[in-house]
Parts: C-alpha cells; sequence; structure tokens
C-alpha cells in the first residue's frame, strides 16, 4: 500500500501519420500507437517551486507557455493548489509538478530535495485514476473503482489514514518529511467515490448516492461536523444528502444539492461562506448560501478565501475576499453576499485561486482578474504593467491571439494553468 514518484526521462520522438493525428512514439524499450487528442496544457504565472512544470525554477512567467512535458500524454484534466499542480490524461496517469517542501509530492519512501520542475509521474499499486485534486501539501485522488488514495503532509489528520497510517501522530518537523500515499477507509470501505476535494488541511469526498465526507483540521468549522474538532478519519455530515458536486477553499467547503442549493461551512472572516444576515468568523454546520434566484448553480469554485458560481443562463457571481481585485467588481471590496459581475455571458466555467480568478466563454476565451504581481493574469504581452492589480475581468490575448482556446482553468495560489484545445 506505498505510492511512488518517477521522473521518465526516456528517450523519445514522434513521427506523424499526416492528417491523423496518429503518432508512434518509441522509447528505449518498446514502440507505442498514440492517438493525439488536441489538448495541450499552458502555464503562466509564479513558477519558483517548478509549479509551471517548464523545467526549471522561474520567479515568473507573464504569458501562457506550454508544458511541452505533457504535450504527447492526451491530457483530460487539470487542477493545482497552493503552490503545486497536477495533470490526469485519458490512460488514468497522474503527473505532479511543483513544491515538495511540506510533504505535498512524497511517496516510497524518497525524500525530495529539491522540487519537481517537470510533470513527474505518480504510481500506486498500478492504479489508474479518474480523478486528482490538490491540497496546499497534501493531495487526493480516486482510483478507477472507487476508491480514495492520499498521500502528503498528513498534520491534523487531512490524508484520513487514521489508525491504518503510522504517521498517524506524527508531526513533520523539516519540509522533507511526508507520508505514504494510502487508501482512505474507515467509514468510506466499500462505498464508491464520485468525487474528492482538498483544501488547505481538510479533505472532502462525495459518494455516488450523494453522502458528503470531510477530515482534517477541524478548528475553523469546515468540516461540517457541528463541532471545531480535527478528524483523523472520514465522518459524514449527516446535515447534508442529496448532494451532487463540492469544493474546498482554503478553510471552507461549498456544497451543491440535486436542487441547486449551494451550502458552506468554515472560516468567514471575509465572507467567503456568502452566508446572508449572518456576521459570524466561522460556521460549523452547512448553512444555505444566500443566492439569487438568477445565480442557480450550473458550476462553482473556490479560490482561498472567495467564492464564484457560474448559473445556468451562463452568468458569474462572485464573494468573499476582495482586496486583491479578485471578485471582478470593479473595486477591492470584500463581500458576504454573492455579486454579478455585469457585462459578460455564455461563462461555462469559472476558477478561483489565491487571489486571482478567471473564467471560460462558450467560444473558448479566458478571462482573469485580481492579483497580478507573478504574471498570474498572463497579460505580459500587453503593455501595461505586468504587476498591476486588475480589479475587472480582462481577456487574455495571447490564447486569443495564436487562436487557442481555453477548455479548463485551474489557480494555484499565485499561478496559473489551463488546458487548451489546438487543432491538429
Amino acid at each position: 500500500m506505498r505510492g511512488s514518484l518517477f521522473l521518465n526521462k526516456s528517450l523519445a520522438f514522434a513521427a506523424c501519420c499526416a492528417g491523423a493525428g496518429i503518432y508512434y512514439q518509441y522509447n528505449l524499450s518498446r514502440a507505442t500507437m498514440w492517438k493525439d487528442n488536441g489538448n495541450r496544457v499552458y502555464a503562466w504565472g509564479a513558477g519558483m517551486h517548478g509549479q509551471l512544470g517548464l523545467g526549471e525554477e522561474q520567479f515568473s512567467v507573464d504569458v501562457p507557455t506550454e508544458v511541452e512535458e505533457l504535450s504527447d500524454k492526451n491530457i483530460i484534466k487539470i487542477t493545482a493548489g497552493g503552490d503545486i499542480s497536477a495533470a490526469l490524461s485519458d490512460e488514468g496517469d497522474i503527473y505532479l509538478f511543483g513544491k515538495t517542501k511540506g510533504g505535498a509530492m512524497g511517496g516510497s519512501g524518497k525524500t525530495f530535495t529539491t522540487n519537481l520542475t517537470l510533470p513527474t509521474l505518480f504510481e500506486f499499486q498500478d492504479a489508474k485514476f479518474k480523478h486528482v485534486s490538490c491540497g496546499r501539501t497534501h493531495c487526493a485522488a480516486i482510483t478507477n473503482d472507487g476508491r480514495i488514495v492520499t498521500w502528503g503532509n498528513p498534520d491534523n489528520g487531512k490524508l484520513g489514514h487514521g489508525e491504518t497510517s503510522t504517521e498517524k501522530a506524527y508531526k513533520p518537523k523539516n519540509y522533507a518529511d511526508r507520508a505514504e500515499a494510502d487508501f482512505v477507509n474507515g467509514e468510506l470501505e466499500g462505498k464508491k467515490i464520485a468525487l474528492v476535494e482538498c483544501g488547505f488541511n481538510i479533505t472532502v469526498a462525495l459518494t455516488e448516492d450523494g453522502d458528503v465526507y470531510s477530515w482534517g483540521f477541524g478548528r475553523e468549522g469546515a468540516l461540517g461536523h457541528g463541532d471545531y474538532e480535527d478528524t483523523y478519519l472520514p465522518k459524514k455530515i449527516d446535515s447534508l444528502s442529496n448532494i451532487t458536486d463540492i469544493r474546498c477553499g482554503g478553510d471552507f467547503i461549498l456544497c451543491k444539492d440535486k436542487d441547486g442549493n449551494l451550502y458552506s461551512s468554515g472560516k468567514n472572516t471575509y465572507g467567503q461562506l456568502g452566508i446572508t444576515g449572518q456576521n459570524a468568523y466561522k460556521e460549523c454546520v452547512p448553512t444555505k448560501v444566500g443566492l439569487s434566484r438568477l445565480a442557480s448553480p450550473a458550476q462553482f469554485s473556490c479560490g482561498e478565501e472567495h467564492c464564484s458560481v457560474i448559473s445556468t443562463s451562463g452568468t458569474i457571481w462572485t464573494w468573499g475576499y476582495g482586496n486583491d481585485g479578485q471578485l471582478g467588481h470593479g473595486n477591492k471590496n470584500s463581500l458576504s453576499t454573492p455579486k454579478h459581475i455585469k457585462g459578460f455571458k455564455d461563462i461555462v466555467s469559472s476558477s478561483c485561486g489565491g487571489g486571482h480568478s478567471g473564467f471560460i466563454l462558450g467560444s473558448g476565451e479566458l478571462y482573469m482578474y485580481g492579483r497580478g504581481r507573478d504574471g498570474q493574469l498572463g497579460r505580459g504581452d500587453v503593455i501595461e504593467s505586468m504587476a498591476a492589480y486588475r480589479t475587472e475581468p480582462l481577456r487574455v490575448e495571447y490564447l486569443f491571439k495564436n487562436e487557442i482556446k481555453a477548455k479548463q482553468l485551474a489557480l494555484g495560489a499565485n499561478h496559473s494553468i489551463s488546458l487548451v484545445s489546438i487543432d491538429n
């Protein structure tokens, strides 16, 4: 029950069959045929921990740049958290890159003394995966048969290994320490998992029958159990049922039920719970978010301390911490009530990061706003200050001018990753 990482540096080259998008890839030991799905991964922003996957530690990259190491991996999903990133291929392989301090990349007894600057294959018992999520210092993934695997820093029980983990009471004292990858069991034993998400020090899982389980750091109330205690094994949130989607912020969670209602719990310092009529700094029981009827949620996202919702009509609403302009309303105000960003329609997805945000239109155009000091807004090719805060959404011109269409967006603390479509 151990996980490991290795960096594939085998010699490889590809020859394309004209017009077919079919390639023969040669390694030292074997030749394989694969069909290019046209997806590519681009990254930009802070790169000092290797989280851009470009092969070196860079202070900042201010325009979207292709992660070439993933160009032949047929990536179908991307995710980011803190200073780490992950990509999932259509074959169920997970590739990790970024900061090793804190233990997020731990596994198989290896101690990484340098950051992972290139996408690195994660291996666990020959398993294939269908989902992956990154927290700040830990990760979680779902195997094809519906089980959760977690790895990284074990503090506060966020890995959910509980009694089955030799690291249960272990508190890392140096940045090289981390816990091995292992299955999460406890109350989830025998249950099929639909989704798992990571916050700073919490993990939340959604079962296929609509129940939500949480574990980890409890002192902000994010676990939703009605108390402020840490939990070392998955525990069901009894007040939630018929849930269809979940997300984690830094120290809070957001859940949607089958009727389109949103519920939140956890830290509420800047109104990130979206609870109207209340000024509580934290809430330990999931409470209904005050959404307008016009904001019936189709998709939603949580950043470190702010949120966004895409309505079924393609509009966007934001709330929470706004001091970096990440709410997109033309100011730096924080909001405890969801507010509509006017002037945009046909929005299909959104993402929230540390102090920046973005959304994608049905046309594939990408808009971003908020903190820009590390180039995470991707506007380095525009004649303006790279480090300027943008309090209103602006299009990422590099992608637009090069006819590159965004399909997914994942935001870390100060970096951005997009899964894009490249026509063959």
